[in-house]
């Protein structure tokens, strides 16, 4: 994955410190106002599956922290650092490496177009408007179908 544009300008590694991350750990990024809806428990379901090689964890949004017990019984709660409601993202944005969006449904998600605007890679199911967009950067991955996870 190719860092974000403002990388150059020492953005990216700010954010990092600020955040407490390494500079070269990979890091994922959750955004999502209703978090059920947005697939949050996806995202979960996916990095424990992912075991040790799963990438630090952002997770922007309200009621993303209704799922801290979850993750710690996923064995993740040390690999995800909880942002509360989205306020100024700038931060999480530059910091990440990849957005992962496995909504159930949405419309529009602004949010993967500024991930890509961004630099990030992302993952977005095929059940939004949202699928086709970034598909001429090859930058994003569309999940077709249903998950496994509930």
């Amino acid at each position: 994955l190719s860092p974000p544009p403002a990388a150059a300008a020492g953005g990216r590694a700010a954010a990092r410190r600020d955040l407490g991350l390494g500079p070269d750990e990979p890091v994922a990024l959750f955004i999502g106002r209703d978090a059920t809806l947005k697939g949050f428990d996806r995202v979960l379901q996916a990095l424990a599956a992912q075991g040790g090689r799963a990438p630090r964890l952002l997770a922007v949004g309200d009621g993303t922290e209704g799922y801290r017990a979850e993750a710690a019984r996923l064995g993740l709660g040390e690999r995800i650092l909880w942002q509360g409601g989205p306020s100024d993202v700038r931060h999480c944005f530059l910091a990440a490496d990849l957005l992962l969006h496995p909504a159930r449904r949405d419309n529009t998600a602004k949010v993967v177009a500024e991930a890509l605007g961004y630099g990030l890679a992302v993952i977005v199911s095929g059940t939004g408007g949202y699928a086709p967009v970034g598909s001429d950067s090859r930058a994003r991955l569309v999940l077709d179908g249903a998950f496994a996870q509930p």
